[in-house]
């Protein structure tokens, strides 16, 4: 499990989400997952608009992320 942190983060472009794609497919690949926490703006828009939410759950807060994955 690996869980972003994203709350100081103002932009996002194309080659950063490509990175946390390739990212999360890895986690994926070996059993974990990827979680965005604490996204807000664009930041938090970019992954709904390239359609990457449904491979990286978006969350509100780093609490929300950790008991999403603490529960089976």
């Amino acid at each position: 499990m690996l869980v972003l942190r994203r709350r100081r983060l103002d932009y996002i472009n194309s080659s950063g989400l490509t990175a946390i794609l390739a990212c999360a497919r890895q986690l994926k690949a070996h059993g974990g997952a990827l979680a965005i926490a604490e996204a807000r703006g664009t930041v938090a828009m970019a992954p709904e608009t390239a359609g990457l939410d449904r491979l990286i759950r978006m969350l509100a807060t780093r609490r929300e992320a950790l008991a999403a994955f603490a529960t089976p």
